[in-house]
C-alpha cells in the first residue's frame, strides 16, 4: 500500500515559513544527503538532543563526516548545538525550535516548511521510504536541490507539453543548460518526450503520468511522493 498524505495535512501552515525563514534553495540541498535526512528524522520523531557519536552508525569511523553534516544543518537553521551539561567537551545537537514539526493525520510526524511537507519516516534512508510508487528519496531530493530542475518540474506540473526553447524561461538558464536539466528529469522518469507535431525538428517534453500531481481540497496543486509533498 502506497503512503500518501491525507487532505488535512496539505493545508498550508497559518504562518507559511516559505515567506519567512525557510528557503527551498537552502533546505533541499540539506535533504539531498540521506544521512542528513536520517538525522532530521530522528530528531523530529524523538524530540531529544543527540551527540554526534550517537548519530554515527559506524561509531567513530565516519565521525568527521557526521560532524560536517551536522554543521551544514546548523548553518541552514535546522539544528542548534550546545555543550553537553554532563561533559562540556562534548556537543549536543537538537532540532531548532523554529523547525515546524506537527502530527500527521494518520500518525507519525511531518515537518512543514510551507513549500514542502516532509514525513519524518520519509526522511530516513531509502530502504525505509520506497513504498511510494517507486520514487526514490535520493533521486527526488537530488533533483529538488537544483533550482533550475525544480523550476522546470513545477512549470511542467502546471502546464502543457513544451519545447526546450519554451522552457528556457522556467529554468532561467541558457538553452544548452536547459536541455541538460530536461534530460536529467527524463532519465529520472519524471518527463516524457515526443516529436513536436508542428515541427518535427523539435522535441516536446511533458510530465510523466506517474508523477503524482493532485489538487488539494482548497484548490491548490501538490506533488505527493509519499515521503515528501511539494506545494506548487
Amino acid at each position: 500500500m502506497e503512503t500518501r498524505f491525507m487532505p488535512s495535512d496539505t493545508q498550508p501552515p497559518a504562518t507559511a515559513p516559505a515567506t519567512g525563514q525557510w528557503n527551498p534553495d537552502q533546505i533541499f540541498p540539506v535533504l539531498r544527503h540521506r544521512e542528513r535526512r536520517r538525522y532530521l528524522s530522528l530528531m523530529a520523531a524523538n524530540g531529544r538532543p543527540y551527540l554526534a557519536y550517537d548519530l554515527d552508525t559506524t561509531k567513530y569511523k565516519r565521525l568527521n563526516s557526521t560532524l560536517k553534516h551536522l554543521a551544514m544543518m546548523c548553518e541552514a537553521g535546522l539544528l542548534v548545538s550546545a555543550p553537553d551539561p554532563k561533559d562540556g567537551r562534548r556537543t549536543l545537537y537538537t532540532l531548532a525550535p523554529s523547525v515546524p514539526v506537527k502530527k500527521a493525520t494518520e500518525g507519525g510526524t511531518v515537518i512543514d516548511f510551507g513549500f514542502a511537507l516532509l514525513r519524518s519516516d520519509g526522511a530516513e534512508p531509502q530502504a525505509k521510504a520506497q513504498a511510494s510508487g517507486g520514487w526514490k528519496p535520493d533521486e527526488i531530493f537530488s533533483i529538488l536541490a537544483l533550482p533550475p530542475r525544480r523550476r522546470v518540474l513545477f512549470a511542467m506540473a502546471h502546464g502543457k507539453a513544451a519545447t526546450a526553447t519554451a522552457m528556457e524561461g522556467a529554468s532561467k538558464m541558457r538553452l544548452d543548460a536547459t536541455l541538460k536539466h530536461l534530460t536529467a528529469l527524463r532519465k529520472a522518469g519524471m518527463l516524457l518526450t515526443s516529436p513536436d507535431p508542428t515541427d518535427a525538428r523539435q522535441t516536446l517534453y511533458r510530465l510523466a503520468p506517474s508523477v503524482p500531481v493532485t489538487k488539494t481540497p482548497e484548490g491548490g496543486t501538490v506533488i505527493d511522493f509519499g515521503f515528501c509533498l511539494l506545494r506548487l
